[in-house]
């Protein structure tokens, strides 16, 4: 998936408008920002693409990692948006064969 494909995904799962998913603002969209990094990462796109696509410092992505780990561990909201755009991501893969 492209990295726009991913904003996509994120955005249909979660409501958040993709010119939120770069901002600190509230807690869900800051999650739909993390499950976002972590989607891109997992497809093997560049911590600096990553960045520039949500309108961030190049560093954020890389510092967000721990976080985003420690989360998806102990916190069930986030645990939950990744796993359905992840359920979705396999739906939208298998479309496509």
């Amino acid at each position: 998936m492209t990295i726009a494909e991913i904003i996509e995904l994120v955005k249909d799962v979660t409501g958040v408008q993709v010119d939120e998913l770069g901002r600190r603002v509230q807690t869900y969209p800051t999650y739909a920002r993390y499950v976002a990094m972590m989607l891109m990462i997992e497809e093997g796109y560049d911590l600096s693409a990553i960045a520039a696509s949500l309108n961030m410092h190049r560093s954020s992505p890389c510092k967000a990692l721990p976080v985003i780990d420690d989360k998806l561990q102990s916190d069930q909201l986030i645990k939950k948006i990744y796993m359905a755009c992840g359920e979705r991501m396999a739906d939208l893969e298998e479309q496509a064969i």
